[in-house]
């Protein structure tokens, strides 16, 4: 069965706000998106039970060549942020982040970019 793959949505530059962010609802066969290293990842939990969620961490000279994942713990009825996600670290051959969770009840996500604001 295919990935879930979010569309990266883009935060506005000059503290303008990201109206109306879209979430998609998560499948336990995994999620996936588009990792620039300036992206982060809300994650939404509607289920009466927590969930955990975990990006998938790649070996890098960085981590010393060890695979280190990312667990996200969000309890029940409540909504968790975490990123941004190191490329070396996250990324898959394909420049994805991968994630995985046994139990997509109720769980939604959604992956913004954080468009840093030019100096003057």
């Amino acid at each position: 069965m295919p990935l879930v793959t979010l569309t990266v949505q883009n935060l506005p530059t000059y503290g303008q706000p990201l109206a109306d962010v879209v979430q998609t609802a998560m499948d336990a066969a995994g999620v996936e998106f588009v990792n620039d290293g300036n992206t982060i990842l809300l994650i939404e939990n509607s289920d009466g039970a927590p969930h955990t969620v975990v990006a998938v961490g790649r070996a890098s000279n960085r981590s010393f060549n060890h695979a280190i994942d990312a667990s996200i713990v969000t309890t029940n009825a409540k909504e968790s942020l975490c990123g941004p996600f190191p490329q070396e670290l996250f990324n898959d051959s394909s420049g994805k982040v991968q994630l995985t969770l046994a139990d997509a009840t109720g769980m939604t996500a959604a992956a913004v970019r954080i468009n840093k604001t030019p100096s003057a």
